[in-house]
């Protein structure tokens, strides 16, 4: 479960990056605007499920299990980064809303704190690539060339094919839950050089999963083991259901 200690130690990484930013976290949570649950409320309900939660400005907020297992505070600096983000760009758009589209809003909204995470992540590093910010080409599902195209379980044409790493693709990444796999996650595999070995499930110009694979060397032989793989999870406020079949499809 996530503590206050826990998310201490996340406001001060993030105030290490941005100072601005790690004050305006640090005050919500002093106003308890971000809160964690109490302790056997937590417990009760995180055993039957696959995330961690705390709350920001009143909303529940996931984190995989899996995710803050393999990533600890980082997942959850991140998970302040974009909340922050996206409060900042509901107030602004609050003060000129009348009347219009409620869901395009609200992805409007999801896409600034999306875009603020990326920026965070890029400010801690010394450098990343230089051609981040050209989008790369997508592959036509109906092209039967490599990269690997094919259908999901409920017929949607979908194509595997190596991380196409941009700033686009990295919002999508830091917008939407990933189990093992997030913007730090993707940054860090191009400074080490393992970039190459993640490779996703691409539908729509839409990143519905992804793989990390590893080369396992053997006394007799060398192989490729899956390190990790997970699919895009819902939020807990999403009304769409995920696309079936994605993992499935990943494997194949």
């Amino acid at each position: 479960m996530i503590t206050r200690e826990h998310m201490t130690s996340a406001i001060e990484a993030v105030s290490v990056v941005d100072p601005q930013t790690g004050f305006g976290l640090k005050t919500l949570f002093e106003a308890a605007r971000i809160a964690v649950p109490a302790v056997k409320n937590a417990k009760d309900r995180a055993s039957g499920t696959g995330s961690f939660h705390y709350y920001f400005d009143g909303q529940r907020v996931d984190i995989p299990k899996t995710s803050f297992v393999a990533h600890g505070i980082p997942s959850l600096e991140q998970s302040l980064v974009l909340q922050w983000g996206a409060l900042r760009e509901k107030q602004t758009r609050a003060a000129a809303w009348v009347s219009g589209d409620v869901r395009q809003l609200a992805n409007d909204i999801r896409q600034a704190g999306a875009a603020a995470l990326v920026n965070h992540e890029l400010r801690r590093r010394p450098e990343w690539p230089a051609d981040l910010d050209t989008a790369p080409a997508m592959p036509d599902p109906q092209d039967r060339k490599p990269p690997y195209c094919g259908h999901l379980a409920g017929g949607q044409a979908a194509c595997f094919m190596p991380f196409p790493l941009n700033r686009e693709t990295l919002a999508q990444v830091a917008g939407h839950p990933f189990e093992f796999f997030d913007v730090r996650f993707v940054l860090t595999s191009w400074v080490d050089g393992t970039l190459p070995w993640i490779y996703a499930c691409v539908a729509g110009n839409q990143i519905l999963g992804m793989v990390k694979l590893e080369l396992h060397r053997q006394t007799a032989n060398t192989c490729l083991e899956v390190r990790y793989i997970a699919r895009r999870m819902p939020d807990h406020d999403d009304t769409d259901a995920p696309p079936r079949g994605v993992g499935t499809f990943l494997m194949a």
